[in-house]
């Protein structure tokens, strides 16, 4: 008798199918297809997929010497990476001479890199600094790394800090230099490790749960303060080029 549920239909819609008006039911799998299913099924299955270290040794007696090498090698190539994978968790000094290994090597396999360029005598790189401590603790997967300026770049300039590299794949992705991408001095005091984290989610460094910008833009009134403003981006904007040359002459290891 069989056991599959065969449509239930009546006189009319056989009658409706013969003169093309009904589309065809579709045929039922037969016994010997539903049998050659599962045991294909049966076949394609690895009852040792999700067997963990402690288990592959429980088995050892029951399995072949070379089947077993190749799961654990394979265990243990998960194990390295997940724990590559959260290897940081703390905020990186570094100067010149490790840069190249530190920041533009250990960004090779698409893992991304901060490296915050700063000065202790300046107010916004330190509580930049603060900020992103919070952040290497809270996104682990991710390489923050910190190093005063003129150390890893010898002549770097006091007004375009504090400077962000964020790297990928070996390269500087992208640069963010100065205090306007932070907000600007009058922000400073708002500036907090969510906003950072804002502004890195939206260069596709990290994720973010947050649903809007936690720093909020706040309006300048006096004319004076504009003027600053204006000169403060305009001299950010003259002296990309010279941090971008810089940073080409290290990766050359021509500083």
């Amino acid at each position: 008798m069989s056991t599959t549920n065969r449509p239930v239909t009546t006189e009319w819609d056989d009658v409706q199918r013969r003169f093309g008006n009904f589309s065809a039911l579709e045929k039922e799998p037969t016994q010997d297809q539903l049998t050659g299913l599962a045991v294909d099924l049966a076949e394609r299955s690895d009852p040792l997929e999700h067997k963990q270290l402690d288990d592959l040794d429980q088995l050892e007696d029951d399995l072949d010497e070379d089947v077993l090498r190749r799961y654990r090698a394979r265990r243990l190539a998960e194990l390295r990476a997940k724990k590559e994978e959260a290897a940081y968790s703390e905020i990186q000094h570094i100067g010149k001479a490790d840069f190249v290994d530190e920041v533009t090597e250990a960004s090779r396999g698409g893992r991304h890199v901060v490296v915050h360029l700063y000065r202790d005598s300046s107010e916004m790189c330190r509580v930049l600094n603060r900020c992103l401590a919070e952040l290497a603790a809270r996104h682990q997967a991710v390489k923050f790394c910190k190093g005063i300026s003129v150390d890893v770049l010898p002549g770097y300039p006091d007004h375009q800090l504090p400077t962000v590299l964020l790297y990928k794949d070996g390269m500087c992705q992208k640069q963010l230099v100065g205090e306007p991408e932070w907000g600007g001095r009058q922000m400073m005091a708002r500036l907090s490790a969510d906003a950072v984290e804002w502004r890195l989610a939206r260069h596709g460094v990290l994720q973010t749960q947050l649903e809007e910008d936690p720093l909020v833009a706040s309006t300048i009134s006096s004319s004076s303060q504009g003027g600053d403003d204006e000169r403060e981006e305009r001299d950010v904007r003259d002296d990309r080029g010279y941090s971008s040359s810089l940073l080409e002459r290290m990766r050359e290891g021509r500083f």
